[in-house]
């Protein structure tokens, strides 16, 4: 496990680094992401390339899950590059819009799974279908 965020203007940070998945990791991540504010420009190609870096010596299942309540504002061909260098690697990406209301992504639909999370009901879900 491990989280990427999106940072001011079109950086991102690692927010927690790659871990074997536990009870404590899962809680240090909660901590780490309840934290961060959400404001400034979307770079999602951006962080799916830098977790994709993550990944790229991981022996256990690949997984993605970008969140965000916005479209790719900094560079939609960065977002193109890291979605085909994700599935080259193996990786399943799994998009989730959330708070778009009636507008779907016109981005998320290029990259992986897309699925809508209107609430946190709605997103709750989506990790359980993610967890299958």
């Amino acid at each position: 496990m491990g989280a990427v965020a999106f940072n001011n203007g079109c950086d991102v940070k690692t927010v927690a680094e790659l871990r074997k998945a536990s009870p404590q990791t899962r809680g240090a991540l909660k901590l780490a992401i309840s934290g961060l504010p959400a404001e400034g420009s979307t770079p999602i190609g951006y962080a799916l390339e830098r977790a994709t870096k993550m990944l790229a010596g991981s022996s256990s299942k690949k997984r993605i899950v970008v969140i965000t309540d916005g479209e790719e504002t900094c560079d939609d061909s960065a977002l193109a590059r890291a979605a085909d260098e994700a599935w080259k690697q193996g990786i399943k990406v799994y998009a989730v819009g959330f708070a778009f209301g009636a507008t779907p992504s016109r981005n998320f639909r290029r990259i992986g799974v897309y699925k809508d999370a209107n609430d946190d009901k709605q997103l709750a879900s989506v990790f359980t279908d993610i967890r299958k």
